[in-house]
């Protein structure tokens, strides 16, 4: 079976902006699918740049997320799911509607390719990881 973990980006104040590649400095998030996991995920990413914070202060990479969500197995199958982990950010915002359409997508397209032997040891897997 081939892994794939989708990923949608959009920019942090996307309730006022067309859900799209972040393309601005600043903040995005990435959102998505993950196969492996069985789990819908977000990470909020920042996009630092040199000088930004101070001399002092050691950046982070800009792959490492301020937050992330959906790092355990089956943690979130449902984007409701998803979306009430989110809520506590500040500004929160429901996800765009089209964007949930390609998230259960693509949840969608992992679980209908699996068989019955698959199937059943996703469960098992997730039973096992709590």
């Amino acid at each position: 079976m081939r892994v794939v973990r989708t990923k949608h980006s959009l920019p942090d104040d996307w309730r006022s902006q067309d859900v799209g590649p972040a393309e601005s400095a600043g903040a995005h998030w990435e959102v998505g699918w993950d196969d492996e996991l069985a789990s819908f995920y977000a990470q909020l990413l920042m996009d630092y740049s040199p000088g930004e914070l101070g001399e002092n202060v050691e950046l982070p990479t800009d792959s490492d997320p301020v937050f992330a969500y959906g790092e355990r197995p089956g943690q979130f199958v449902e984007v409701d799911q998803l979306e009430g982990a989110m809520s506590d950010e500040v500004g929160w915002n429901p996800l765009p509607g089209d964007l949930v359409a390609k998230l259960e997508a693509d949840r969608d397209r992992f679980l209908s390719s699996l068989s019955a032997e698959e199937s059943r040891a996703l469960i098992e897997r997730l039973a096992a990881a709590g």
